[in-house]
């Protein structure tokens, strides 16, 4: 990549905008004029970037007809101006997801890149909700060379996943809670802080909720597979930053534990906490939060099935699962399209 191009962040000052502007420096993306846009008493803040300090703009007032690329790091307020940038002609990567549903294409850069064909003439690209882009990372050269037939999954989602209410709920309960005082809900249906709550989101059909649906349909795309067996069920855990999965796969062939480990060991952005003995343990504060790695370990054989196979992953879900992989789309973008 060597031509620079100008580019939007819209929802600039939330955590994901914040990431997004890391990301963009420490990967040295080309970036010609940036445009920092928000909305609310955020419009006029001076975010940091590249050694200048850029103040973000009304999204309001932009017009979108003077630039390609936009990252979407917006919450659902925000939505009509992810549409209205991609009405006129830009592409649109959705750090968050929210727009797969309405035609977008879910896309891991390390997975299914060919997938961006589909939006070569503008349009929306989706990121896949984290839990999805860290698994499909880690599940695919598994796949390849086993052949994928059931996933199991239990995903642990971080508060940070509801937006910076979601962390300010559980470091508001936290305190009040450390200090003897009664505490309230408004992100979540019950005390998120020292509890785990077993679902996140609505009930939807057959008793999972649109979350968990949502994992299944990402799976199936992300890896080609549309017969995939996916079995998930998606919890939140007083946690500030970082997904955890506990998987377990079944596949076509044998799939030993020590060859799974040299099959993720090749993988760019995966880091192998593990061993013979099963110790590994990458949790999401030690480990994951604020990096750019997927953390995989207790590679184990699974004792119920013949070719089935446990192991745990970690990874941020800001950095990582949202923000990292709209850069790494970004980056195919404007190498190969724009």
């Amino acid at each position: 990549m060597t031509t620079n191009i100008d580019l939007a962040i819209i929802g600039a000052a939330n955590a994901t905008g914040e990431a997004l502007l890391e990301i963009l420096e420490q990967r040295d993306f080309p970036v010609g004029k940036l445009h920092l846009l928000d909305a609310g008493e955020s419009v006029g803040a001076r975010l940091p970037f590249r050694e200048r300090r850029l103040a973000v703009k009304s999204v309001t007032e932009f017009d979108f007809s003077a630039i390609r690329l936009v990252l979407f790091a917006g919450e659902d307020d925000m939505l009509p101006f992810a549409r209205q940038a991609a009405t006129a002609g830009c592409f649109v990567v959705d750090a968050g997801g929210t727009l797969a549903s309405e035609g977008g294409t879910p896309v891991v850069a390390e997975v299914n890149p060919e997938a961006l064909a589909e939006a070569a003439g503008g349009g929306v690209v989706a990121t896949p909700s984290a839990s999805a882009v860290a698994l499909a990372v880690v599940l695919k050269p598994l796949h390849d060379n086993a052949g994928l037939r059931q996933v199991d999954v239990v995903s642990l989602q971080a508060v940070s996943a509801f937006g910076k209410a979601g962390i300010e709920e559980l470091a508001s309960q936290t305190a009040k809670l450390l200090n003897a005082l009664p505490v309230e809900n408004k992100v979540f249906s019950r005390q998120i802080a020292f509890n785990i709550l077993p679902r996140s989101g609505a009930l939807e059909e057959e008793g999972h909720t649109g979350d968990e649906w949502r994992l299944v349909r990402e799976l199936r795309q992300l890896l080609a597979l549309p017969d995939l067996g996916v079995n998930p069920t998606v919890t939140v855990v007083p946690v500030f930053f970082g997904h955890c999965e506990a998987v377990h796969i079944e596949t076509d062939g044998e799939l030993a534990p020590e060859v799974a480990r040299e099959l993720l060991a090749r993988v760019d952005g995966i880091e192998l906490a593990d061993d013979d003995g099963g110790e590994g343990m990458p949790t999401p504060v030690t480990d994951a939060a604020n990096s750019d790695a997927i953390f995989v370990g207790r590679i184990r054989r699974d004792v119920g099935r013949a070719n089935g196979l446990n192991l745990w992953l970690v990874a941020d879900n800001v950095r990582r699962g949202a923000a990292g992989n709209c850069v790494r789309i970004a980056e195919i973008l404007v190498r190969d399209y724009l």
